[in-house]
């Protein structure tokens, strides 16, 4: 049986244009490592704790308190210089209770996990209404409503842009199969919301394209403002990057809309 999410269709499409022999970007490339309908970090490359006790209200509390902790640190630091000391400092408890639940690369894929699940939330949420409205319109909305989060909650794409030359390592290759199988699972939604099933690797690239330049202009404020000089909390700089997506992204937003219609 054909695979039918975004992921396995854009396996098909690119097996058969031959593109699986160039190297793709760093998402791709390890989500084109899962197997289809996997769960990502489980059986791939992720070796399970001996340490970790049974699941209990308690061990679960105690295991949300570090990966908050853990959230605020790979928020400021990559990967290599992030450590389980300074992860306890900021959490407030010994680095022993740390080194109870998990292993660095473990605790790094479930921060992993849990900011994809919530990317995945709030990018369903982010999709509601759009489809009666021109792509124009749907989009500009669409974009209000992701800066409102991301300015209020950067630290998702803060941990992106900070780790993302990480990807390659061992210990972080599977934490990074959670951000990949995000994307391809976000597109699935997209395609749903929009109905184009045969544009496949067009809304692969429209969606990663839109995605990694909000990692990079939210991930990289500082930078970006001393150049623009701007604040980068200020309500300016926001109404740029809107302005620049919308410039950039709107009119193949439209051909895929053309696409949708022309199929439906």
């Amino acid at each position: 049986m054909k695979e039918k999410t975004l992921f396995g269709m854009y396996k098909i499409a690119c097996g058969k244009a031959g593109r699986l022999t160039r190297a793709p970007s760093w998402p791709m490339i390890h989500a084109m490592n899962l197997n289809p309908g996997q769960t990502a970090g489980k059986g791939v490359g992720r070796k399970v704790s001996a340490r970790a006790p049974e699941s209990t209200p308690k061990s679960d509390a105690t295991k949300e308190m570090i990966i908050v902790a853990a959230r605020k640190v790979f928020a400021k630091h990559p990967y290599h210089k992030a450590s389980i000391r300074m992860i306890a400092s900021e959490g407030g408890f010994h680095f022993s209770l740390i080194n109870h639940y998990f292993t660095k690369s473990e605790l790094f894929g479930a921060v992993a996990s849990q900011v994809s699940e919530e990317l995945l939330m709030y990018f369903s949420s982010w999709l509601k209404g759009l489809l009666d409205m021109s792509p124009e319109e749907g989009f500009s909305l669409f974009l209000d409503r992701a800066l409102d989060h991301f300015f209020k909650h950067p630290d998702v794409l803060l941990i992106l842009m900070k780790n993302a030359g990480e990807a390659g390592s061992k210990e972080t290759s599977p934490a990074f199969d959670h951000f990949s199988r995000y994307v391809f699972t976000g597109g699935d939604i997209l395609m749903k919301e929009l109905r184009m099933e045969k544009s496949v690797e067009n809304i692969v690239v429209w969606l990663y394209g839109v995605l990694n330049l909000f990692i990079n202009f939210v991930g990289a404020a500082s930078y970006h403002c001393q150049v623009l000089k701007m604040d980068p909390n200020g309500i300016e700089f926001r109404k740029w990057i809107k302005r620049c997506l919308m410039f950039l992204f709107t009119p193949t937003l439209k051909d895929l809309f053309q696409v949708r219609s022309s199929s439906s």
